[in-house]
C-alpha cells in the first residue's frame, strides 16, 4: 500500500496526535526530518497503530537508570517547594507552617512518591507523568507523613528520621492538628482533580489507615487468628495507601481495567514486601539506622510476622505473645524464641513472596523503559534483606 504525504500533512496528524493522552510532541521533529518514518507514523495513524509503532520507533529518552534518579529528584520538589506552596494557599498561619516544614522536609526515604511516580509512567507508552499524577504521589506522601504524625503522639515516640518526633518539638495539640491540616490540604488538592473514581480511591485509603490503627490492638483467640489480623492490619496501615495511589494513577492513565488491576498489585505487593522488612528491621537493627527507637513493636505489646511465624512451632512464644509482652523477660526470651524458630528468614521469604509478585505485575505495564525502571526501583528497596 503506497502513501504519498507532504511536510505540512505530517504536521496536521501531528498536532491531533498531541491531543491523545501519552504522545509527546518533542518527538516530531526527529520524526519530520525523516521521511521513511513520516510515511511509516502516517500509515500507523491511519490503522489506529500509532502508539504502538511510536514504541518501536522512537528513541529513548532515558534508561532505566535516569528514571530512578528523575523519580527521587522529582519527589523531592514535589514533597517540598509544592507542597510547602500548598500549605501556604490553603491559609495556615505561621506556626502551622513551620511544623508542616518540620515534619515535611524531603528527610524521608519518599518510597511512596517515587513509586507512585514510576508506576505512572510505566502506564504510559510514550510520556512522563503528567500534573495530575504527580499530585497523587505528592498526596500519598502528605497522608503517610500525617499518619507518622499521629503514631508518634500516640505511642510516645522521641524519634523519626533521625531528628526529634514533631510533638517534642512543637507540643502534642499543635502536632495533632498540624497532621490533620495535612490531610485536609491533601483531600483540597484531591478534589481538584475533580474524577470521582480516584477520589474514592485515595479516601478508602484514608480510612483504611484510621481502620488499621483502630484494629491493632484487637487480639486474636489463636495464633491463626492473630496472623490474619496482622496481616489486615499490615495492608490497612501501610499498603492500602500504595495500593490506591498506584491504582490512580492508572485511572488518571486512562488504562483499561487489567492494567489498573496490575498497578493496584504493584502498589499493594510492595507496601505488604516493605511493612514485612520493617518489622524484620525492628527486631535486628540500631536504633541509629532505623531512625527511630528499635523493638519498638513489642515494647508496645504488639505481635509482628517475626514472632507470629516462629510462634507456630513455639508453645511458650504463643503465650508470650497473649500476654503482650508484659512480664519481666518477656522481649528478651521473645527475641531468643525467634532466632531459635527462624521468625527473621520465615519473614524475610514471606517478603520475598509479595517482592516477587509486585515486580510479576510491573512487567505488564505497557511501557518497557518504566517498567524496568520500576522493577529496578523495587528490586534495590526490597531484594537486599533476601
Amino acid at each position: 500500500m503506497a502513501m504519498s504525504i507532504g511536510k505540512q500533512s505530517l504536521k496536521v496528524i501531528l498536532r491531533s496526535c498531541e491531543k491523545i493522552n501519552g504522545f509527546q510532541p518533542l518527538f516530531a521533529p526527529k520524526l519530520i526530518n525523516n521521511a521513511t518514518k513520516r510515511r511509516e507514523l502516517c500509515l500507523a495513524f491511519a490503522c489506529n497503530k500509532w502508539q504502538k509503532h511510536i514504541q518501536q520507533h522512537l528513541p529513548t529518552e532515558y534508561t532505566p537508570e535516569e528514571l530512578i534518579t528523575w523519580s527521587r529528584t522529582e519527589a523531592q520538589e514535589l514533597c517540598t517547594k509544592r507542597l510547602q506552596n500548598a500549605l501556604v494557599e490553603s491559609g495556615g498561619h505561621q506556626k502551622t507552617l513551620e511544623c508542616c516544614t518540620y515534619v515535611c522536609d524531603g528527610s524521608g526515604k519518599l518510597i511512596r512518591p517515587q513509586l507512585v511516580l514510576l508506576t505512572a509512567g510505566a502506564c504510559f507508552e510514550n510520556s512522563l507523568p503528567s500534573s495530575d499524577q504527580k499530585t497523587i504521589a505528592m498526596i500519598a506522601e502528605v497522608i503517610h507523613t500525617a499518619s507518622l504524625v499521629h503514631d508518634d503522639i500516640v505511642d510516645n515516640a522521641e524519634l523519626r528520621r533521625k531528628k526529634p518526633s514533631s510533638h517534642l518539638v512543637f507540643g502534642d495539640t499543635l502536632t495533632t492538628f498540624v497532621a490533620d491540616y495535612m490531610i485536609s490540604v491533601s483531600s483540597q488538592l484531591l478534589a481538584r482533580l475533580r474524577n470521582p473514581r480516584v477520589i474514592k480511591l485515595l479516601s478508602q485509603a484514608m480510612n483504611d489507615i484510621v481502620r488499621g490503627e483502630l484494629s491493632q490492638q484487637k487480639q486474636g483467640a489463636n495464633l491463626k487468628e492473630q496472623f490474619s489480623l496482622y496481616m489486615d492490619k499490615t495492608f490497612a496501615k501501610t499498603a492500602s495507601l500504595t495500593t490506591n495511589a498506584c491504582a490512580a494513577v492508572a485511572v488518571l492513565a486512562k488504562c483499561n481495567d487489567q492494567l489498573v488491576e496490575n498497578a493496584r498489585n504493584i502498589g499493594k505487593h510492595v507496601g505488604l514486601a516493605y511493612q514485612l522488612v520493617d518489622d524484620l528491621l525492628d527486631l535486628v537493627s540500631t536504633e541509629e539506622k532505623l531512625g527511630k527507637p528499635a523493638v519498638a513493636d513489642m515494647k508496645l505489646g504488639l505481635a509482628t510476622a517475626p514472632a507470629l511465624l516462629a510462634a507456630r512451632d513455639s508453645a511458650k512464644l504463643q503465650v508470650i505473645i497473649q500476654r503482650r509482652y508484659s512480664q519481666d523477660g518477656d522481649i528478651e526470651n521473645a527475641l531468643e524464641l525467634i532466632e531459635k524458630y527462624d521468625g527473621i528468614q520465615k519473614t524475610r521469604d514471606l517478603a520475598k513472596e509479595h517482592t516477587l509478585k509486585a515486580i510479576e505485575n510491573a512487567r505488564q505495564l505497557p511501557n518497557i523503559v518504566f517498567a524496568e525502571a520500576l522493577h529496578l526501583f523495587i528490586e534495590r528497596l526490597l531484594g537486599r534483606y533476601f
